[in-house]
């Protein structure tokens, strides 16, 4: 993939949509330094960063995701409320928002935007693909998990606990949808709320047998509730589960069941294997690339400070 967007490149030097592909693909193989240095050139970008473009959102999440990665958090946050000034009715923007902000230790700045954001409508940014459910939910998930990876615990679950009252406070129509149900599913997860996280994806995982995501979490409740038959029978499935167009996130998701049981070397094992089937990507829609992905996972905590670990997901370029 990234060698493709290189060669289209090459031919196309001034485009920059080409050029906004290839930064996508730096970030999805966790070369950040690449992403900010393309996104960067002086190339027509006013072409696409309009807000009758929504797909110039990507731009942004590329961009911030990888100064995230970096470390370059100041240069991170004024990118965010650059692309909030373009998209201000697109909530993703937020999230990237909420994001520097954390890892700045900007927490009053964060409860502020969280209130500012919990009664805003949800919009879908176009390409539903590659872009995050642009919902209050999703930003306040955005600011549980960043919160977890900083190591305040209590606020990353005060918070979480926050995005749960948002999607249960959904009603009709809305309640019943899917992304809202899993955005529920997951939350409660986060919140560590695991018995109502478990029921939550029992009954998604009946409904939609073939979403690995779900059953993924099943693994990981089965781990966190000491059901270690169970959840390396899960973590076996997924581990033989072979579909190529999900680039490898059931081996993911196998990993993280093998990190929760304490298996370092076979998460390890694993996280390199999906990686070499080309992960990426965190739940669709929200392509990210692994080592932001490895970094913030909950459910790989055990593996940090360990030195194959963060061989692993240190920046490649």
């Amino acid at each position: 993939m990234r060698s493709a967007s290189a060669d289209l490149t090459r031919f196309a030097p001034g485009n920059a949509f080409i050029q906004l592909a290839l930064g996508l693909n730096s970030l999805w193989t966790n070369r950040p330094r690449e992403v900010v240095d393309g996104l960067r050139k002086p190339l027509p970008w006013e072409i696409y960063l309009k807000p009758s473009v929504s797909i110039g959102a990507m731009y942004f999440q590329s961009l911030t995701g990888a100064l995230h990665e970096l470390g370059e958090h100041e240069q991170e946050l004024k990118e965010a409320r650059r692309g909030r000034a373009v998209y201000p009715d697109l909530l993703n923007l937020q999230a990237y928002e909420v994001r520097a902000l954390i890892a700045l230790g900007h927490i009053e700045e964060v409860n502020r935007l969280l209130d500012e954001i919990i009664a805003m409508r949800s919009r879908w940014a176009y390409p539903s693909c590659c872009l995050a459910l642009a919902t209050p939910g999703y930003v306040i998930q955005a600011a549980a998990e960043e919160l977890r990876t900083h190591g305040d615990v209590q606020a990353s679950i005060k918070t979480a606990n926050r995005a749960a009252d948002w999607y249960s406070s959904r009603i009709g129509d809305e309640a019943k949808k899917e992304e809202n149900r899993a955005g529920l599913g997951d939350a409660l997860y986060k919140a560590e709320r695991w018995e109502e996280a478990r029921s939550v994806f029992e009954d998604l995982a009946r409904e939609f047998p073939a979403n690995i995501h779900y059953l993924g979490r099943l693994g990981t409740l089965a781990a966190r509730r000491g059901d270690r038959t169970e959840a390396l029978r899960i973590a076996d499935w997924l581990k033989r589960y072979v579909n190529p167009d999900i680039c490898g996130n059931q081996t993911f998701r196998s990993a993280c069941i093998l990190a929760l049981l304490g298996d370092k070397d076979g998460a390890i094992a694993l996280l390199r294997e999906a990686i070499a089937m080309g992960y990426g990507g965190a739940d669709p829609p929200d392509p990210v690339g692994y080592g932001l992905i490895f970094r913030h996972s909950m459910d790989l905590e055990s593996l940090r400070g360990y030195p194959p670990f963060e061989d692993l997901i240190k920046p490649r370029g």
